[in-house]
């Protein structure tokens, strides 16, 4: 479920990044937010003010002008009078931002201006209509010939706004495909400069205004033309001449003329500072736009992917900060304009989109699973009525959670009830619960410490530490009081197998670790201490003479007898407690050395043992020495109930996981009673109730603990046929 859960959330979050890509993308390339692009670059350049260059000089067209020369257009030899005063004053560069594109009513008044355009070396503008004339669909008109001639270069004067009328950007070259022409401003900063080659390429630039006009020095242009101005204040300046009079020349919003329009020919100054200072600032293009958007975006949404619900909110304001800082930092520092109100508002857009889907595919689980809580049990209340849908999942959850509080109760009683110290220890390694023997066993409160630093505490010495990765494992280790505890860990898993918490249960084991001393003393004494005498026994009587024969042999009959409950008794209580070895056995092998052993036994009866199926390796997996015995018992009790000169037949079947391993006697068989009986201790089989009981029951104890079976079929006076079945060791490799 919990998988499934995971792959829903990854396939929606994957449905709201691709729709988020597309509109970013469709938003970028329709410029959908560039007026708000728009609003935060002017914000940005009200706030990058400074003190105008004193190098920047504007002669100015304006109202004192008109009224004190007349109406506009005024005649060509007020023109060619004020480039004598500055061609007189030498400045450094001139940029006469007034069209001279058709001849006067004078010719000798356009010759007077072209001799005085000759001396001043002025840059002058050209006109690009657009659309042209004829249908083209530009048309460049250029300074009449007289003039342009002498001008040190002729530049467009073409500011084209953006969609909201706002002067933002200039395009330092422009024209038609094949006649490229450089921006006029551009040509005025080089040659101030010197340039020879100018610094017009196609590409656009953000115009960086210093802050709002008024900020270069301007002067009257009828003061310059009279002579009014000394020369020493226009030498060496870079000197633009343009109209500033109401309803001469043309003005334009800007970022930063505020309710006012900025006349072209302070914008012009303000390119040509731009380019002498080296702050323009370039616009990106926008394949890199869509780039920084798509960035933005795919940071909150991986991120999204893996935080909790409750920081959502500040890492989306935190990566929308981000991405307006950068956008500062990009036009601030590198003269770079990254509009971030994309980025801003598809992140605006990616927060509300991807809560809403995480909040319906959480309230769809948390339905899901509170209906399996209804369907397990009846005393979920059901729907209330008709809409509430609220009101429903309400009930529901107010009965799970008191369900779980039950069940964590339950819990809680249950680890109280342990007759054993246990210890419940989190994936970090300190004790979350300790149940009420733990509290009464540890002088302290364990809850909360480190187990290490617990253990330590009680036994004065840490145990060997244990692989966290094992699901259960056990140690033993003394305690205080010279106390022997059995430390044995359990991990436990949820659902899925992953680890969540580990089970520390310190059992006291002293009084059965001296059970064990005891029965193991009891052992020796049936091994050593009882053998010992009735051996001497049988030896002594072997060897008198004096003693009745027929006494002699009752009397070792009686302690042979005694002699095989000992080595049965011992057997058995071996094969129920000493530990299994897990080798990779050759059953086929077993089987035959079980029957050499019994050789002698057979052969002084005349009792021919086969063997079949033991060609072929049959691999099991258990302990050699008891699997043999347990076959050696069993074919010789098939010898033993047998008629002298018959037949055992001994073989060994593989069916899919399991070998199997058949031993047939054609001896005196056994009534139904008696098989009911065949596995209990001490019960002794055949008329004349030869042995101990014991071997069968050994046999059978063996088969168990080897995870196998073992089965009998036999009738009286037709044989006994014994089947045994083992697991299959899985081949090697």
């Amino acid at each position: 479920m919990a998988m499934l859960v995971r792959r829903r959330t990854f396939v929606e979050w994957l449905l709201v990044a691709l729709a988020t890509t597309a509109g970013v993308s469709l938003a970028v390339f329709d410029d959908s937010f560039a007026r708000i692009d728009n609003l935060a670059y002017d914000a940005l350049a009200r706030s990058n003010t400074r003190a105008a260059p004193s190098s920047i000089l504007i002669v100015a067209i304006d109202d004192i002008s008109v009224a004190a020369l007349g109406r506009w257009p005024w005649p060509r030899q007020y023109h060619a009078a004020l480039l004598d005063r500055l061609a007189a004053a030498r400045p450094r560069a001139i940029g006469y931002d007034v069209l001279f594109t058709e001849a006067s009513a004078d010719p000798a008044a356009d010759r007077a201006l072209a001799a005085a355009v000759a001396e001043a070396r002025p840059i002058l503008p050209l006109l690009i209509e657009s659309p042209g004339r004829d249908g083209a669909a530009a048309t460049v008109i250029e300074p009449i010939p007289a003039v342009r001639g002498g001008a040190a270069g002729i530049g467009h004067v073409n500011l084209t706004p953006d969609g909201d009328g706002v002067i933002r950007r200039t395009l330092l070259a422009d024209g038609l495909p094949g006649h490229i022409l450089p921006n006029f401003a551009a040509l005025v900063a080089d040659n101030a400069a010197h340039r020879a080659s100018p610094t017009a390429v196609s590409r656009q630039l953000l115009i960086d205004f210093g802050g709002p006009p008024p900020r270069y020095r301007t002067i009257p242009f009828v003061a310059v033309m009279r002579g009014e101005v000394p020369a020493a204040l226009l030498h060496d300046r870079i000197i633009f001449v343009g109209a500033t009079a109401t309803g001469v020349g043309d003005a334009y919003a800007t970022p930063v003329s505020g309710h006012a329009l900025t006349p072209g020919v302070v914008i012009n100054a303000a390119i040509a500072e731009t380019l002498m200072r080296g702050s323009g600032i370039t616009p990106t293009g926008p394949m890199l736009r869509l780039a920084a958007a798509l960035t933005t975006v795919w940071i909150l949404l991986l991120t999204l992917l893996v935080a909790p619900p409750r920081v959502y909110l500040v890492i989306t304001a935190a990566i929308a900060a981000g991405a307006i800082v950068l956008s500062v930092v990009m036009l601030k520092i590198f003269s770079i304009w990254l509009p971030p109100a994309t980025s801003v508002m598809a992140l605006a857009l990616v927060f509300p989109l991807w809560s809403w889907r995480r909040l319906a595919a959480t309230h769809s689980y948390i339905r899901d699973e509170l209906m399996r809580f209804r369907r397990d049990r009846d005393d979920i209340p059901s729907r209330r009525k008709l809409g509430d849908v609220m009101g429903d999942d309400h009930d529901h959850l107010a009965a799970a959670i008191a369900r779980v509080r039950d069940l964590r109760t339950f819990v809680a009683d249950t680890l109280n009830g342990l007759p054993d110290a246990t210890l419940v220890i989190g994936l970090d390694g300190r004790v979350q619960i300790a149940n009420a023997a733990a509290r009464e066993l540890l002088p302290f409160d364990a809850v909360g410490l480190d187990w290490e630093t617990a253990l330590a505490r009680l036994f004065g010495a840490l145990p060997s530490r244990t692989d966290d990765n094992q699901e259960e494992d056990s140690e033993d280790i003394r305690g205080p009081g010279d106390r022997l505890f059995n430390l044995r860990w359990s991990q436990i898993t949820d659902r899925t197998g992953m680890p969540v918490c580990r089970v520390l249960r310190l059992g006291d084991i002293t009084a059965l670790r001296a059970a064990t001393k005891a029965r193991e003393e009891a052992l020796q004494l049936l091994t050593h201490d009882m053998r010992t005498p009735q051996a001497a026994i049988i030896a002594i009587l072997e060897q008198a003479t004096s003693v009745e024969p027929a006494l002699s042999r009752r009397i070792q009959g009686y302690a042979r007898q005694t002699l095989d409950l000992a080595d049965g008794f011992v057997q058995l209580a071996r094969a129920k407690a000493q530990p299994l070895a897990n080798d990779a056995l050759n059953l086929s092998d077993l089987l035959i050395d079980a029957v050499d052993n019994l050789w002698p036994l057979s052969s002084a009866r005349n009792i021919v043992v086969s063997i079949a199926g033991c060609e072929t390796e049959h691999r099991v997996v258990g302990d050699r020495s008891l699997l043999t015995r347990a076959l050696v018992n069993l074919i010789g009790n098939a010898i033993k109930f047998s008629k002298a000169g018959g037949t055992i037949d001994c073989s060994i079947t593989r069916d899919v996981d399991t070998i199997a391993c058949t031993i047939v006697d054609q001896g005196i068989g056994m009534s139904p009673a008696q098989r009911e009986r065949l596995f209990r201790p001490f019960e002794r089989l055949g008329a004349s109730g030869d042995g101990v009981g014991l071997g069968l029951v050994f046999v059978a104890m063996v088969i168990r603990r080897h995870g196998g079976t073992i089965d009998c079929d036999s009738q009286p006076g037709k044989g006994t046929i014994f089947l045994l079945h083992l697991p299959a060791a899985s081949a090697p490799g």
